[in-house]
C-alpha cells in the first residue's frame, strides 16, 4: 500500500461491511460502516474538485475538533490530490492567523463553533463540514501514475515551546512508510483484544502527528475506531464504547495511573492496552497497569520524522528507562550527545524555511535536538533537550528534563518544571498542599545522591497547573 487511493480501495474491498467509526452523543452509540466512509470521502473529493478546479497540489486547511466528518475531509483532501493543512483549534487567534496566512491555503474547512471567529481569512474560502453533502456524484478519476512518492501530502505545524510554529512538509512516501511501521505495532496490541476485531479509542487530536498515524494505519487494518471529540468526555465515552486500545499523551497516562491507585479501574472501561507517546513510563506506573491487565507500549518520534522513531514494549524489565528500539525503516545514532534519526519517514523540510531545514536535515539525518544515548543492545535513552540545557557559571551542563523525571518519581505531585535562577537550579512544583512536605523530603533525598551542581536549591509551589503548549509540552 503506497497511495491514498490504495488505502481507500482496501477499505472498500476488504472491510466494506465492517464498522469503521463509532461515537457517543450522550444518549446512544452511533456506528458508521467502512462502505459509508468510502462513499463520503469520494463525494467530498468531488465537491472539492468542483469548488476548486485544479486543486491538485494546492493547500486546503482543516480547523476543528476530531470527529467522523474531520476524517472524511482529511482523506478527501488527500484523495483529490491536494495538500491537507490541519490546524489546532485550541491555538490562540494570533497563532491561527499566522498559520492561515503562512501556509498559503486556498480554502479551509471549519466546524460551526469556529465559523464565528474574529480571524481574517482574506481570499481563503471558508467551508463547513456539511457543504459537500449537497454535491451529487463522487470522484473516480484517480491515476496512480500521477502520484510520485515525493509529493507533499501534509503540511503540519509543529508546536514548539519557543518561537513561531514551523510548517513540516510530509510526503506520500513518509506517510506510508510510517503506516507500515505502526501496523506492525498493531499486531502487538491484537494480542490483548477481547473480540475478533481490534477496537481503538481516539482521543489524541487529528492535528497531531500521532493522531494522524494512528487513524490512517488503523483504517488500513479495518480497526473499529471510537471517537472522543472532546477530552472532557473521555471517561464517559470509555464507559459507553468498548475499546481495547488507546493512544494517549503523558498527562492522560498519569490521570489513568491516579485512577488505578485510587481503586477506580472501572473508569478505564475495557482498555487492555495503552500506547503512550512523549514520555517514559517508570517502573511503579508500569507495575500498576500490569496488575490491572493493561499492556503499555511507549513510542518516541517527532513531527519531523512523521512520528517514527523508537518503540518500547516493556517486555525487557532491564530497559524500563528506555524509549525502546528503532522502529522499522528507521536508524538511530548519537552525535555529540544528540539523537539523530534517518529513514524514509523523514520530512521533506520546513515550508518556506530553507535555512532552518538545513540546520536539522544534514546528509540524510534528522538532528532532533533531543539528548540521549544508546546502550549496547541498541535501546535509546533520552536525557533532555539540547535547547533546554541549563549552563551554569562553572561550565556545567544540566538537563532540566532529567531532573524533572527524577523529581516526578516521588509520585506526590501533578507537575514539575526545573529552571535556572541566578546560577542556581529551581524546581517549580504543582501539587496538593498536603503533599508539600513529602515532596521537600524527596528532593532533599535526591540532592544527596546528585553531584553538587545538579542539586535543587530552590523549591516553588505553584498555585495552579503549569502552563503548557497546545500539544501538552511544558512552556519554558
Amino acid at each position: 500500500m503506497n497511495t491514498i487511493n490504495q488505502l481507500i480501495q482496501c477499505m472498500e474491498t476488504e472491510y466494506s461491511d465492517r464498522t469503521a467509526f463509532q461515537y457517543y452523543d450522550g444518549g446512544s452509540v452511533h456506528s458508521i460502516r467502512y462502505a459509508s466512509l468510502v462513499h463520503d470521502i469520494r463525494q467530498c473529493a468531488g465537491f472539492l474538485l468542483k469548488r476548486f478546479p485544479g486543486v491538485e497540489g494546492k493547500h486546503i486547511g482543516i480547523c476543528a475538533d476530531s470527529s467522523y466528518q474531520y476524517m472524511v475531509h482529511f482523506l478527501a483532501i488527500l484523495y483529490a490530490k491536494a495538500v491537507v493543512v490541519p490546524l489546532n483549534p485550541m491555538e490562540t487567534e494570533d497563532v491561527l492567523q499566522y498559520e492561515i496566512e503562512y501556509s498559503d491555503m486556498i480554502g479551509i474547512f471549519v466546524d460551526e463553533d469556529f465559523w464565528q471567529t474574529r480571524l481574517e481569512f482574506g481570499q481563503v474560502v471558508r467551508m463547513t463540514f456539511q457543504e459537500y453533502q449537497e454535491y451529487e456524484g463522487d470522484f473516480d478519476t484517480w491515476k496512480e501514475e500521477d502520484m510520485p512518492e515525493n509529493r507533499t501530502e501534509i503540511l503540519l505545524f509543529t508546536s514548539g515551546t519557543t518561537g513561531r510554529n514551523k510548517g513540516v512538509l510530509l510526503s506520500q512516501k513518509s506517510m506510508f512508510t510510517v503506516l507500515r511501521t505502526f501496523t506492525s505495532q498493531l499486531k502487538l496490541l491484537e494480542r490483548t483484544m477481547k473480540e475478533d476485531v481490534l477496537r481503538s479509542f481516539l482521543v489524541v487530536p487529528m492535528y497531531h502527528v500521532s493522531g494522524i498515524v494512528m487513524i490512517l494505519s488503523e483504517l488500513s487494518k479495518g480497526v473499529v475506531i471510537n471517537i472522543c471529540g472532546d477530552a472532557k468526555y473521555l471517561y464517559r465515552d470509555l464507559k459507553h464504547m468498548k475499546s481495547d486500545h488507546i493512544l494517549v499523551v503523558p498527562t492522560i497516562l498519569k490521570a489513568f495511573y491516579r485512577d488505578l491507585t485510587r481503586g477506580k479501574r472501572e473508569r478505564l472501561g475495557d482498555l487492555s492496552a495503552i500506547h503512550c507517546c512523549g514520555a517514559m513510563v517508570d517502573a511503579k506506573m508500569l507495575d500498576a497497569f500490569r496488575k490491572h491487565g493493561i499492556t503499555i507500549v511507549q513510542a518516541y518520534g517527532l513531527t519531523e520524522s512523521f512520528g517514527n522513531g523508537t518503540v518500547n514494549t516493556y517486555e525487557n524489565e532491564e530497559k524500563l528507562a528506555s524509549v525502546g528500539l528503532p522502529g522499522a525503516s528507521c536508524e538511530i545514532r548519537i552525535k555529540d550527545g544528540e539523537v539523530l534519526i534517518r529513514g524514509d519517514s523523514l520530512m521533506m523540510g520546513y515550508y518556506k524555511n530553507p535555512e532552518e531545514t538545513r540546520t536539522v536535515l544534514k546528509d540524510g539525518w534528522l538532528y532532533t535536538g533531543d539528548l540521549g544515548y544508546l546502550d549496547s543492545d541498541g535501546y535509546l535513552y533520552l536525557t533532555g533537550r539540547k535547547k533546554n540545557l541549563i549552563i551554569l557559571s562553572g561550565g556545567e551542563n544540566v538537563s532540566p528534563e532529567e531532573l524533572e523525571q527524577e523529581i516526578l518519581r516521588c509520585g506526590q505531585m501533578q507537575d514539575v518544571l526545573v529552571k535556572q535562577e541566578n546560577d542556581k537550579i529551581c524546581a517549580v512544583i504543582y501539587c496538593d498542599s498536603s503533599r508539600q512536605g513529602a515532596v521537600r523530603q524527596h528532593i532533599s533525598d535526591l540532592n544527596r545522591k546528585m553531584p553538587y551542581y545538579k542539586r535543587i536549591t530552590k523549591i516553588v509551589f505553584a498555585q495552579q497547573p503549569l502552563e503548557r503548549t497546545a500539544t501538552g509540552k511544558l512552556k519554558r
